[in-house]
């Protein structure tokens, strides 16, 4: 793919040295020998750089297809692995969020933008040098801008891409307000919740509005420094190069064959700063919320000396396992119970007591904050990730969690 790339940006300035050799003839002779074959030559070259051009896409696209599925895999599998915490907390909206637009962006980055700014970066490796060898002093100058302009959108990207990363994550709030809007209608109709709605919508469309203003002034800004210092860099390379040619230090052709191979140079730096850079900030944001899903770490994670947890033969055994989802108020405290294997057992009370966090706690959807649930003995937070319902729990005992009312249970509301 580079070679294919490469072979099309040095038509470029294969053409641009053709055409100086022409005008350098013209100028001298008043004609030019061997045009027709010059003519012939700069035809075939052409057709063997835009063939390579068409070869490189090719490979793009299939590479791009591939890097895009296997992200949208690794992405699957992790959320396999998150806890049922992660899923309590992270709004629906938000992951969506990372599998579609983020992944998009992502691919444009990786892919087209990608190949853009490979495709700037040959323009100015490959002509810089031809710059200097037609003259050293315009060189000079052109290089003395394209440094100057690299520190300036070293300062102006990072602060671009912190912005673009806050906005795509206040984007990822409104669709998961739509979410939760669209799923409860019934609900908001029956309560006249409206009213409500609208407020908190109008409230997250406020921090878009803001994010957004400033992820695009700083995108913008990146790409107007850029355009003004390339302007800068023109006006002061035309003005030497006309001296030059009077002073008799440059022929007519090295001044065109120059300005073209800087107008080159000039536009790979500004197609890099206007288009390639910006998108890049807006996929380099998408990235980094794919990162922040990728190293989640869930509950329990598998260690090397794990171990698989056997047929249940003899019992489960709770000891002071406490439970928090939020960290601070307690869902369940000190619970102490033995279920013996075979036995059919009922966690019966009103909702909210805990029937359900108990049970997603002996499935390890959840892990205890602290105290141990072990079966036969075996602490089930250190034996390996496989599950545990299909294979001890469900052959072994039936375990019914069972609603009821508030008159069901003991004054004490225990679980």
């Amino acid at each position: 793919m580079l070679l294919a790339l490469l072979v099309y940006e040095s038509f470029k300035t294969f053409f641009s040295l053709s055409v100086r050799e022409i005008i350098n003839s013209l100028q001298a002779t008043g004609r030019v020998q061997n045009l027709g074959a010059t003519i012939g030559l700069i035809f075939l070259a052409f057709l063997v750089a835009f063939g390579a051009r068409l070869l490189g896409e090719r490979v793009i696209a299939q590479v791009g297809a591939k890097l895009l599925n296997y992200l949208r895999i690794t992405m699957f599998k992790q959320l396999q692995r998150l806890s049922q915490g992660y899923f309590a907390r992270t709004p629906i909206g938000d992951i969506t969020a990372r599998f579609s637009s983020d992944l998009a962006m992502m691919k444009r980055g990786l892919t087209l933008q990608l190949r853009d700014s490979m495709l700037d970066g040959m323009e100015i490796i490959l002509n810089v040098p031809v710059l200097l060898y037609l003259d050293w002093r315009l060189g000079l100058l052109a290089m003395l801008s394209i440094v100057l302009l690299t520190f300036v959108l070293g300062w102006l990207a990072p602060r671009a891409t912190q912005a673009g990363y806050q906005h795509k994550t206040t984007e990822a709030q409104i669709v998961n307000e739509i979410q939760e809007n669209t799923r409860a209608q019934s609900l908001i109709r029956a309560f006249g919740f409206e009213p409500l709605m609208l407020a908190r919508f109008e409230y997250s469309l406020a921090g878009v509005e803001a994010t957004g203003f400033s992820a695009l002034f700083r995108r913008s800004s990146v790409t107007l420094a850029a355009k003004a210092m390339l302007t800068l860099s023109r006006i002061v390379t035309v003005g030497a190069g006309v001296f030059l040619v009077m002073q008799g230090a440059m022929t007519i052709g090295d001044l065109v064959a120059f300005l073209s191979l800087s107008e080159i140079v000039n536009l790979a730096v500004d197609d890099f700063s206007r288009s390639v850079l910006p998108d890049l900030i807006t996929a380099t944001s998408s990235i980094q919320r794919i990162e922040d899903l990728l190293q989640q770490a869930p509950d329990t994670v598998g260690r090397a000396d794990a171990v698989a947890i056997p047929a249940l033969a003899r019992e489960i055994q709770l000891t002071d396992v406490c439970f928090s989802y939020t960290g601070q108020e307690k869902n369940l405290a000190e619970v102490n119970m033995t279920i013996p294997a075979g036995q059919s057992v009922a966690f019966v009370g009103p909702s909210g007591s805990g029937k359900s966090t108990l049970l997603s706690l002996l499935i390890r959807a959840h892990t205890p904050s602290s105290g141990t649930v072990a079966f036969d003995g075996v602490d089930i937070s250190t034996a390996s990730r496989a599950p545990v319902w299909p294979s001890v729990l469900a052959p072994s005992i039936w375990i019914k969690a069972k609603l009821s009312s508030a008159r069901a249970i003991s004054a004490s509301g225990s679980t």
